[in-house]
């Protein structure tokens, strides 16, 4: 059978993807210290959810960081699709100018 690996091939992939990563990574440390704190708070102070079981209360923790993972990982895809926008614009400038120098000469000011 042959295998196919096209994930890859494509460097602005992989590095969209290693940009998701970091994003869910970060998510996941802020908003984990965030729900952490705010259990232990809840813990302190309320007694209904000092009568949650234990898994519910886990249940309600994971929410939060999972929650929070994909917030900051579809954060970061936002931004470097922003920023490969602006690159190939860039970049298709870049050729335009060089095919207009070619053809026109370079610009003089």
């Amino acid at each position: 059978m042959r295998h196919t690996n096209v994930m890859n091939k494509d460097e602005e992939t992989n590095q969209a993807a290693r940009e998701a990563m970091k994003g869910a990574f970060y998510g996941t440390v802020k908003w984990g210290a965030a729900v952490g704190v705010l259990c232990g708070v809840g813990y302190a102070v309320s007694p209904l959810f000092r009568s949650f079981t234990i898994q519910f209360k886990t249940y309600i923790a994971m929410s939060g960081i999972a929650f929070g993972a994909a917030l900051e990982a579809e954060n970061r895809m936002s931004a470097y699709r922003n920023m490969m926008k602006l690159q190939h614009k860039a970049a298709r400038n870049a050729m335009l100018q060089k095919a207009l120098d070619e053809e026109y000469g370079p610009e003089e000011e």
